[in-house]
C-alpha cells in the first residue's frame, strides 16, 4: 500500500472511531433524558397531590384550620428574662426547663410584660 492509501485507511479508521464515540454519547444522553422524564413525571404527580391537599385545606373552615396551627404553637420566656420567644427559637431552646414560662398565645405573654423576640416580629 502506498502512502495515500494508508492515509485514506487511517482517516476511515478515525472516522469510524469518532462515530462509535458519538453513538455512545447519544446513548448516554438518551438514558439521562429518560431519567429526567421519570423525575418530571414523579414531580408532577407530587404536585397534583399537593394541589389536592391545598384544595382540601381551603375547603375546611378557617376556624378549624386555625385550631390546627394554634394548638401546635407555644411561646416561651425565661422567668428572669424580658423577652418571649417561639418555642423553636434558638434563644428559647437555651432556657433551662425549670426557668421556662410557657404561654399559649403571644398576646398573653405580651400582657405579662414580655417583649417580643425577633422570631415573633416576623409573624
Amino acid at each position: 500500500m502506498n502512502m495515500l492509501e494508508e492515509n485514506i485507511v487511517e482517516s476511515f479508521r478515525l472516522a469510524k472511531s469518532d462515530i462509535i464515540k458519538i453513538q455512545h454519547t447519544i446513548n448516554q444522553l438518551n438514558e439521562n433524558q429518560e431519567r429526567l422524564m421519570d423525575w418530571m413525571r414523579d414531580t408532577r404527580e407530587k404536585e397534583i397531590k399537593l394541589y389536592e391537599q391545598v384544595k382540601e385545606l381551603k375547603r375546611a373552615s378557617p376556624r378549624s384550620v386555625s385550631k390546627v396551627f394554634s394548638s401546635k404553637r407555644s411561646f416561651v420566656a425565661s422567668k428572669t428574662g424580658k423577652k418571649v420567644h417561639e418555642k423553636n427559637c434558638p434563644f428559647a431552646k437555651n432556657i433551662k426547663p425549670k426557668m421556662q414560662v410557657i404561654f399559649k398565645t403571644k398576646k398573653s405573654a405580651l400582657n405579662k410584660g414580655y417583649k417580643a423576640c425577633e422570631c415573633l416580629k416576623r409573624i
